[in-house]
């Protein structure tokens, strides 16, 4: 049974599909929000418990497969754990708008996990994690992670002087 799950989970094939359905994932999560007639959010919702699923399956499939020790021998398999975690918290506590009676109590629980759905948005960052595997898309990642290196020092020096001129803005003129 391992060497069955180990075969799907180092088939390119596999990691294709996940990227493909973190892809639509994505375009889900950026339709996510208020704006829309109730059935849109209801489906949204359910599209939600649907992909994180997914996820749960792939990291199962992965983790059996794999073993944990080669599993977790990528830095990224410690960020795809913590989002099946958030995944897991988010499925668990209930919603305002899934229409089922709760006591003042789970609301309450409900409302002080809300910040948990933020963390959907890490799923992107596993875009990364299979890209990276391109020849061409780790030589675009290098670069733009020297070009930021560089940047970071322009910034600084640019928040010193926004800092410095909003002082001296603030202290009274001497007339």
């Amino acid at each position: 049974l391992r060497y069955a799950f180990y075969i799907v989970a180092t088939n390119d094939i596999f990691d294709y599909i996940v990227l493909s359905i973190v892809i639509i994932n994505s375009i889900f999560m950026a339709l996510d929000g208020n704006l829309f007639a109730p059935e849109i959010i209801e489906a949204l919702n359910i599209s939600n418990y649907c992909f994180n699923s997914i996820f749960i399956l792939e990291y199962v499939v992965k983790f059996i497969g794999l073993g944990p020790f080669l599993y977790y021998s990528d830095a990224f398999t410690y960020l795809d754990t913590l989002i099946i975690a958030f995944a897991i918290l988010d499925m668990a506590t209930p919603n305002e708008d899934t229409g089922v009676e709760s006591t003042d109590k789970m609301r309450n629980l409900s409302s002080q996990l809300s910040f948990l759905r933020v963390f959907r948005i890490f799923r992107v960052i596993r875009l990364t994690k299979i890209l990276r595997r391109l020849k061409s898309m780790r030589l675009i990642i290098i670069s733009i992670k020297k070009a930021l290196a560089n940047v970071s020092y322009i910034i600084c020096i640019l928040i010193m002087f926004i800092l410095i001129f909003q002082l001296l803005g603030m202290s009274p003129p001497n007339g």
